[in-house]
């Protein structure tokens, strides 16, 4: 018996249901002081996506069986630059051209010790900078090394952090990520 199968699933709705879900567990976590998270935290704008995939079922023998998928996701290539990732990229452009205004302003409500993704603490602690806002973005910028964000070669050519680069805080907080770095590195090179 040949069993076909093929789905074509827009994941708008799917995908604002689940961030619904999600924002009533965090608030009901929230209140039963599993977590504290921030109130203003939002996903952001819906996620445009048409994922499509095949599969086969097959018989190799009596009592085994074999399927077969093949899966595309976002056939259409639609990029979704909305929602926090673009508002930190647009944020990030407006900020070296000195364009406070322009910035969402949801994103200077944010404290460092509510953000747990290393790249957006390190991303709000260039905005900053760009801004002049030299004690921000030093407390953006050791939350990014707390969170084990440790790119140090990075790090030291991105032209953003310029401003702070003579000052004692940032030697210090580079000197921390030159070793979590070379730490990372030696760990991982000897395991080849």
């Amino acid at each position: 018996m040949r069993n076909y199968f093929a789905a074509l699933s827009l994941h708008g709705e799917t995908v604002e249901a689940a961030c619904r879900a999600y924002r009533q567990q965090r608030q009901t976590a929230a209140r039963e002081q599993w977590i504290d998270a921030a109130a203003h935290f939002e996903f952001g704008d819906p996620l445009i996506t048409q994922d499509l995939r095949l599969s086969r079922n097959f018989t190799l023998v009596e009592h085994i069986r074999m399927t077969l998928i093949g899966e595309v996701f976002n056939l259409f290539n639609i990029a979704n630059l909305s929602g926090r990732s673009g508002n930190l990229l647009a944020a990030v452009l407006y900020a070296s051209r000195n364009e406070r205004e322009k910035i969402d302003p949801r994103l200077f409500e944010y404290r460092p010790e509510e953000v747990i993704d290393g790249d957006v603490a390190y991303y709000l602690g260039g905005i900053n900078t760009l801004l002049g806002n030299r004690e921000a973005a030093l407390k953006w910028l050791r939350r990014t090394v707390e969170l084990g964000d440790v790119n140090y070669p990075w790090f030291q050519r991105d032209k953003t952090y310029d401003k702070l680069r003579a000052g004692p805080d940032y030697q210090s907080i580079m000197a921390t990520v030159r070793q979590k770095w070379e730490a990372n590195k030696r760990e991982f090179d000897s395991a080849h």
